[in-house]
């Protein structure tokens, strides 16, 4: 087990319960690729909403798995919605590079630290659920041009 003693005075999460970000705390959405897929689907409005809803029917119709329907829509909104999260991370990612650089000041020094950009990470792990999803679903010709052999 982990030395926590240096915890023992740290109350800055005293008050938060855990789980949810509080009510309006949208720090997520600075990229959207951490954001809940099926809140981020809840705050689309417009055409982005139109855009989700387009891109989850085409994955119902060309899928391939025996679901239920219920669980086919499901998945396929799911899938569909990452593929705007992806679009928004990657957007970030290639704004602001793979590797962030910040300046902190500490006894009078200046030191530059580096760290990977958070929406990079993203990228990845929605990556892998777009990937996962379209499996289950058994979308071997996606919308995206994206094929697989099916196992």
């Amino acid at each position: 087990m982990s030395d926590i003693s240096h915890l023992e005075d740290d109350n800055f999460a005293e008050v938060n319960p855990g789980g949810d970000a509080p009510i309006g705390n949208d720090n997520s959405a600075t990229h959207n690729g951490w954001s809940d897929p099926d809140k981020y689907y809840d705050r689309l409005e417009g055409k982005a909403n139109e855009y989700v809803d387009e891109l989850a029917e085409s994955y119902i119709k060309e899928s391939k798995a025996d679901l239920p329907e219920d669980e086919r829509r499901k998945k396929a909104r799911r899938l569909a919605t990452y593929h705007l999260q992806w679009d928004s991370a990657a957007a970030d990612t290639l704004e602001r590079g793979v590797v962030l650089e910040e300046e902190i000041e500490h006894e009078g020094e200046t030191y530059i630290i580096s760290k990977i950009n958070p929406a990079f990470e993203a990228d990845n792990r929605i990556n892998s659920k777009q990937m996962k999803l379209m499996r289950e679903l058994r979308v071997y010709n996606s919308p995206d041009g994206l094929s697989w052999t099916e196992q």
